[in-house]
């Protein structure tokens, strides 16, 4: 009769290393494509904290072809996810992150159409902010005479109103959405 022999708990540990040790062909790939992709949302994440350009591309270049492209494909994805309809410092600097990534010539148009949004975005946000103003402050009003507290310097807070709220937030989903669009066409430039 053949006796069992007990393994130690160090030769279990080493045969279940040495299990986890030896990757399939597609997990290694996996593998490594999740580490691209992790190195390019540092890389854009980098360059939304205004790391100058040069340093981007020098790190970009540390990489070989075949992972380059992982890379720019999901710092391309990070920066246009950055785009918003207000002019602020970080929709610049994704502005420049994509134009280092993509290059001028490929992002003008898309430069134009993100900049027509944003024009049309303060347009929209000027005439209907202006109607939707008046009309909750002559409610306001009216509801204020219907009290008797009218003229007694209590002022009618009309970005605070749920009907003001609720457009901004219908107005601003509106423009996301295209810049969204857009950023997908953005990203398209990089496939």
């Amino acid at each position: 009769m053949e006796s069992k022999r007990v393994k130690s708990a160090w030769e279990i540990a080493l045969e279940r290393a040495e299990r986890l040790g030896s990757l399939s062909s597609e997990e290694l790939k996996a593998k490594q494509e999740e580490e691209a992709r992790e190195i390019g949302r540092g890389l854009a994440t980098r360059c939304l904290a205004g790391v100058p350009g040069r340093d981007l591309r020098a790190e970009l270049a540390r990489h070989e072809e075949s992972r380059r492209l992982l890379i720019m494909k999901e710092a391309v994805a990070v920066l246009t996810a950055a785009l918003s309809p207000f002019p602020d410092e970080k929709t610049r600097r994704a502005m420049e992150g994509l134009r280092l990534l993509i290059g001028e010539d490929a992002l003008h148009s898309l430069e134009v159409q993100v900049a027509s949004v944003r024009r049309e975005y303060d347009e929209t946000l000027t005439r209907e902010g202006k109607r939707l103003a008046s009309r909750i402050r002559a409610s306001g009003e009216a509801e204020l005479r219907g009290r008797g507290a009218l003229g007694s310097g209590l002022k009618i807070n009309v970005p605070a109103s749920p009907e003001w709220q609720a457009a901004m937030e219908r107005i601003n989903a509106e423009y996301r959405k295209r810049l969204d669009d857009l950023g997908r066409r953005i990203a398209a430039m990089v496939a």
